[in-house]
């Protein structure tokens, strides 16, 4: 994919990037974001791997989800905050190797896209948790979860095997650059990138969201059906699919907005790499681009503020997480509120509802809002 330096042609050209104290601003942006992604994501992947009660299919790929992002945020800050290192001499092997894979940003661009395929991934696992709440249930296990998780990954690194392969040394000036075998090579390139990585995760996320809202919206309207007065113990397993229904929705609304963030961030730079790609000429200092380079960027860091914010029971788990490291370690257990008995309880009410196991489906109480 494209370099983070590349911005747009010409006509959107400004002088921003010229004021000599831009780049120690555009320096200490970078380190930001990297340690915001390093510690937010870090701090999602111990709070889901140790606090069992969030165990579920859901939060298997939100673990996944975070692990990627908190990778990308390594390597973004390896090499881009980090000096980066000059082309070796005189071993040819190495030196090829230097530059296909660590010069051309070849693991950066390959986690993003394992990144936006662990979004559709999680895109179709809310679909399936409201769509199809039965086969949800029954197919739908941690172990496979696990399974699923290995594809983001897989493709991620597959997809940009190509932008590796085509990162050559110059002979005369010793540069790692890209040098494709002609301009239609690189033609094609650009727009499978841009489907691959934008359009089609695009569609998939507005048709399954659509069908989502317009299915709770349509059970929302069902009648609610009348209870007897003496059902008092038949009263829980109601509270219970109503705290389900509420659990849901929170992960519901956070995988949407999830989604939308991906969207608005990723969108204007994929329209520049496209445009680029396409023959038309691009300056590498522009300001304009530099700011959609950031927005890309920030992706990378906004996915745990938004669980922050939306996602109650993840929120809960980071706290109780903390909890129970504070109350393991002695100097430290009088400032730790853990009550293994009480995570024990929570567990039991939250494991099954995080995933929303076919509590969506509660029209009956009325719950289902968007």
């Amino acid at each position: 994919m494209s370099n983070l330096k590349t911005t747009l042609a010409p006509a959107f050209e400004d002088d921003a990037t010229s004021w000599p104290g831009w780049s120690i601003v555009l320096e200490i942006i970078y380190v930001i974001i990297a340690l915001l992604g390093i510690l937010g994501n870090g701090i999602v992947v111990f709070a889901l791997i140790k606090v069992k009660y969030l165990k579920s299919f859901t939060n298997v790929l939100v673990t996944n989800q975070s692990a990627i992002d908190l990778v990308s945020s390594i390597m973004f800050f390896a090499l881009y905050v980090l000096p980066r290192p000059t082309l070796p001499v005189g071993n040819e092997t190495f030196t090829n190797f230097v530059c296909k894979f660590w010069l051309s940003e070849y693991p950066l661009w390959a986690f993003s896209v394992s990144s936006t395929v662990n979004l559709v991934c999680l895109t179709f696992d809310r679909y399936f948790a409201v769509i199809h709440p039965v086969i949800y249930r029954n197919k739908f296990s941690i172990g496979k979860g696990k399974l699923v998780c290995l594809l983001p990954w897989i493709i991620g690194l597959l997809h940009e095997v190509p932008w590796m392969y085509v990162h050559k040394v110059k002979p005369i000036t010793h540069t790692c650059e890209p040098m494709w075998p002609h301009d239609g090579a690189q033609y094609i390139f650009g727009v499978i990138v841009f489907i691959n990585h934008y359009v089609i995760p695009l569609l998939i996320m507005v048709y399954v969201y659509t069908r989502i809202i317009l299915r709770l919206r349509r059970e929302l309207k069902q009648p609610s059906t009348p209870t007897s007065p003496n059902t008092k113990n038949a009263d829980k397993p109601k509270n219970k699919r109503h705290f389900a229904t509420v659990a849901s929705r929170s992960v519901l609304k956070t995988m949407i907005i999830v989604s939308l963030s991906y969207l608005i961030c990723w969108g204007p730079n994929e329209v520049i790499y496209l445009y680029f790609n396409c023959g038309n000429y691009v300056d590498f200092t522009s300001f304009l681009v530099t700011i959609t380079v950031i927005c890309v960027l920030c992706n990378m860091w906004l996915n745990p503020i938004i669980y922050a914010l939306n996602y109650k029971e993840l929120r809960r788990g980071v706290v109780d997480s903390f909890s129970i490291v504070t109350y393991r370690i002695p100097a430290l257990r009088k400032f730790g509120s853990a009550d293994r008995k009480s995570l024990a309880v929570k567990g039991e009410t939250l494991r099954d509802t995080i995933s929303g196991n076919g509590s969506v489906r509660g029209g009956s109480d009325g719950g289902n809002k968007v």
